[in-house]
């Protein structure tokens, strides 16, 4: 399996810890913790823990932090 991507488009539509690792550079801890989290789209498949794509970029998005930072006035 890739452990490097170039692009978001070339993961699965479904992704599992794995996928997720690699997509978003955070450990084997913090993704399963994330997958058990309440707030987060994790769908499970037997004692697999699945989430789709489209749900991680939504969830992303909703929980960015703001950091809109004016770098003219420095």
């Amino acid at each position: 399996m890739k452990t490097t991507i170039k692009s978001f488009d070339e993961l699965p539509v479904m992704m599992d810890a794995h996928h997720l690792m690699i997509a978003l550079g955070l450990s084997k801890g913090k993704i399963y913790a994330l997958l058990n989290s309440a707030d987060f789209p994790t769908q499970r498949f037997g004692k697999r823990l699945m989430v789709s794509k489209t749900h991680v970029l939504e969830y992303l998005e909703q929980n960015k932090r703001n950091n809109n930072y004016n770098l003219e006035d420095s």
